[in-house]
């Protein structure tokens, strides 16, 4: 359970841009596919790809901070 709400609170607090969060809410949480979210938002696939991604890196870079707490 723990790690559900360190994810939640990592997601709030990691400096993420509007846009990552809007792609992060959808896809991770809604569970829409990287398609799906691309005609959402009108951006292109491989610019939600990125945005998923970038958003992965400091979501994790948080977590493996509090890991080192």
């Amino acid at each position: 359970m723990d790690i559900v709400i360190d994810s939640e609170r990592a997601i709030k607090e990691a400096g993420l841009t509007l846009q990552q969060q809007k792609v992060i809410e959808l896809r991770w949480v809604e569970g829409d596919t990287q398609q799906e979210v691309a005609d959402m938002l009108q951006l292109s696939q491989p610019t939600v790809l990125q945005h998923e991604q970038y958003a992965k890196k400091k979501v994790q870079k948080l977590l493996d901070k509090w890991g080192r707490s």
